[in-house]
């Protein structure tokens, strides 16, 4: 059995696991598209909604899949898939049922090869799936030299007949090789209301002979173009990030790009390798190739645009531009009304790089120089603050000029007299560039562009690119910046900009396996970004500049937003913080997080309310997990340790929320009773704490002299090393003033605060990596998993589990 679930338990957002222990990984656009109500799962759409869910660790060739099915829709067309033989690149077989508005139905195979879609055979089926009765869908692929696909639907209960679709791929591009499942849905845009597609008794077994028992497939027959879903809706404008960019016009009526079925998701973590990242093309596509020699552009395959900027003005609303292999050296403006899809050619690597080659040297000394360099760039931060944001070890942090050898960076220096071996000025006076290693031989890029795509038009989506070597400025806010709501962007590498990498700053963001690396300042800024998804992504060695910690540096920060997922993210060594949630956000989840060898902070919560931080791991920081000012936060099934000033520390200053008007979130005025700056109602629950820094949980109030007997404080279910022979000190609490109690013992921790709490601690201090049978020994001492928290983790609900289980 491969895979069996018939869904009796509940989950709010997500699958959870099938009843044979699979995790079902998910990608959707709103984390409540899918749901079990303990009857049966659903997946709930959205007019313009598509959504993916992959049991993992499911890998076959021949299979039979079938599951109970019910539809409920309000006119508008729906698809949903079996999606089989997924490969690596998102190539993939879906068996699947289109729906009119009437509910009637076709079925269809088609083949998705590097994004190129085929669709080998269509019928229509005389049933409605719409209404209270439940269908049977049951399918099976089987074969290697000829892959054979047999489907039918059948009301359930009901003795099943014969395959009402029979087809076999027998061309060189059929996949022969095992892959993975999933189930795959989408509602067309001109849905009236939601569309929910209910599903029971889900299976998948390995199975060599087809639905009819039949050895030899039937003939393949010639493939059928396949219906195309309906344009979507007018999008809506949504208030602007901090700092507020100009008014914009309200956006015309606009169709959206062609929908196409998702690729498999990748569910590891950063982007595909440039060149590897495979996006379906739809029909009429704009083209962009900058080889070409056509004389005419037009934007088709044989004519294509040579830049990606000519291609954005001369499409309409609703077009994917398509870019061929290359470097593309510009700076690319989508205005607001213009909703776009822009990605790279299937297979092929498209990088946009703000850099440009120059060879023209002159010896002068012990340097070298080349002339007339034109390019200039603004070093100021926060309207003359600059002092707030730079180190004086590294006062040219905040300059964006940069200079490249064979790819690696050369640092930066005030003016030609300082500049030595491995380093670089930029004359601005004299329009020079003076450098202190010999270029002979070597390549020598300089950056001159500012920024890479500057979008600003709702629901526009960017995929399957690299994005590199730009002289971002602060005030820029980003080498890629996202306006409006709705962005999506994926499989993205940024790499080597001057300052910020990514900023986005509206809603219902969907951020999906993007590798953020090597920026000077900060990898991703999301800002007033309410409902947003981060998901399977590297934000990791950011800070290249050596910017100070506060108030922004490191991986990612997140402020001024709600209801915020990050899921399955590496936000380690950075210098400064990894993850940092801040200003007035609220109703959190940080699932499944890696941040570990950071300079500052693992995991950071600053002004914020309701946090979930839960499965992740923060080793090896100045402090592994921080909440600060910030109340009802559930801090479970974590890994810490070896962290040099705490594994957690829990602090509170002078701010307050009703006094303070910096750090507030714009979107709520005056007094904000939802997010009150205060630190309180705090669980510290289910982790595991190992060896190697001075204290496991210091919590205290540096300013206001408010005890921690009054935050309602719980610390229970939790594993700690040994404090004995110089282990970390297992909790310090804080009292009115400087008075601290110390607890080195489950035991006096209990007896003092509270005899229900439950800990355990170690025999000798151990390293985590050691704790090992000490988690297994202890771990009864863990409370059940609560059902919001089982979903988040992808595990049952009542799990009894020490640690992120990792």
């Amino acid at each position: 059995m491969l895979l069996a679930d018939d869904f009796s338990r509940t989950a709010s957002a997500g699958w959870g696991r099938s009843d044979n222990g699979l995790a079902y990984s998910s990608w959707s656009s709103r984390t409540t598209v899918a749901s079990i109500d303990g009857e049966a799962a659903s997946i709930a759409l959205n007019p313009g909604e598509s959504a993916y869910l992959t049991p993992r660790d499911v890998q076959a060739a021949d299979i039979r899949i079938s599951s109970d099915i019910r539809l409920e829709a309000a006119g508008g067309r729906s698809y949903y898939a079996y999606t089989t033989r997924v490969q690596r690149d998102g190539s993939a077989y879906r068996l699947r049922i289109f729906t009119d508005a009437d509910g009637k139905v076709q079925l269809s195979v088609l083949r998705s090869v590097k994004g190129v879609d085929t669709e080998l055979k269509s019928i229509a089926v005389p049933v409605t799936l719409l209404g209270d009765d439940w269908y049977t869908f049951d399918a099976t692929v089987t074969g290697t030299d000829a892959v054979a696909f047999e489907a039918r639907i059948t009301p359930k209960g009901d003795t099943p007949g014969a395959p009402q679709l029979t087809v076999t791929d027998r061309s060189a591009a059929r996949l022969s090789a095992a892959g993975g499942l999933a189930v795959w849905g989408y509602a067309s845009s001109s849905a009236k209301s939601q569309t929910v597609l209910q599903l029971d008794s889900l299976t998948a077994v390995a199975a060599k002979t087809p639905l009819s028992g039949e050895v030899t497939p039937a003939p393949e027959p010639e493939p059928q173009p396949e219906p195309q879903p309906e344009p979507q809706p007018e999008p809506q404008p949504e208030p602007q990030p901090e700092p507020q960019p100009e008014p914009q016009p309200e956006p015309q009526p606009q169709p959206e790009p062609e929908p196409q079925p998702e690729p498999a998701p990748n569910t590891s973590r950063g982007a595909a390798t440039v060149g590897t990242a495979s996006y379906a093309v739809p029909q009429g596509a704009v083209y962009v190739n900058r080889s070409s020699n056509a004389t005419t552009q037009d934007g088709k395959a044989a004519t294509p645009f040579r830049t990606v900027q000519a291609a954005v003005d001369a499409s309409p609303a609703g077009s994917t531009i398509v870019i061929r292999a290359g470097e593309y050296h510009e700076s690319v403006e989508v205005p607001f009304n213009k909703t776009l899809t822009i990605q790279a050619y299937p297979g092929e690597a498209v990088w946009f790089d703000g850099s440009t080659r120059v060879s023209s040297w002159s010896k002068s000394g012990s340097t070298w120089v080349s002339g007339g360099w034109k390019a200039e760039f603004s070093d100021d931060m926060l309207n003359g603050n600059a002092s707030w944001f730079v180190d004086p070890k590294y006062p040219m942090a905040n300059h964006p000029d940069m200079l490249f050898i064979d790819g690696v960076a050369q640092k930066q220096v005030a003016s030609a007299d300082q500049v030595v071996d491995g380093t670089f000025a930029v004359d601005y006076a004299a329009d020079r560039l003076i450098l202190g290693t010999n270029p002979e031989g070597r390549q020598v890029r300089v950056s001159d562009l500012g920024q890479a795509l500057n979008v600003r038009s709702a629901n526009s989506v960017l995929q399957g690119f690299g994005v590199r070597r730009y002289a971002t400025s602060y005030d820029v806010l980003g080498t890629v910046r996202m306006h409006n709501v709705g962005t999506t962007l994926r499989d993205l590498v940024i790499e080597d900009n001057a300052t910020i990498g990514l900023f986005v700053g509206n809603d219902r963001a969907t951020v999906d396996n993007l590798t953020i690396r090597r920026n000077g300042l900060l990898g991703f800024s999301l800002t007033t970004a309410y409902d947003s998804k981060v998901s399977d992504s590297l934000f990791t060695d950011n800070n290249v500049e050596h910017f100070n910690g506060s108030p922004v540096a490191g991986g990612i920060k997140v402020t001024r937003s709600r209801g915020v997922v990050m899921s399955n993210v590496d936000t380690s060594r950075n210098i400064g913080s990894g993850t940092w949630f801040d200003e007035s956000c609220f109703d959190v989840k940080i699932v499944d997080v890696t941040s570990n060898d950071n300079t500052e902070i693992g995991i950071h919560a600053e002004l914020s309310s309701q946090v979930t931080i839960a499965g992740s791991q923060a080793f090896n920081n100045k402090e592994g997990i921080r909440i600060f000012d910030t109340e009802n936060v559930l801090v479970t099934n974590n890994d810490l340790g070896n962290n040099s000033r705490h594994d957690i520390n829990l602090m509170q200053d002078e701010r307050r929320q009703a006094t303070h008007r910096v750090g507030r979130d714009p979107r709520v005025s005056g007094v904000d009773s939802t997010v009150t700056w205060i630190t309180r109602n705090i669980t510290i629950r289910n982790n595991v704490f190992g060896a190697g820094g001075p204290r496991a949980i210091f919590a205290h109030d540096t300013a206001t002299g408010r005890a921690v007997d009054t935050w309602n404080l719980v610390i229970d279910g939790n594993l700690f090393s040994s404090s004995a022979a110089g282990g970390p000190s297992m909790v310090t609490w804080g009292g009115s003033g400087n008075v601290y109690e110390s607890f080195q013992t489950p035991q006096a921790l209990a007896s003092a605060k509270n005899p229900s709490w439950r800990n355990a601690m170690t025999s000798k201090p151990e390293a985590f990596d050691a704790m090992a049978d000490d988690v297994a020994a202890n771990s009864s001492i863990a409370r059940p998993l609560t059902s919001t928290v089982a979903t988040l983790l992808g595990v049952a609900n009542g799990v009894v589990q020490l640690g992120s289980g990792r």
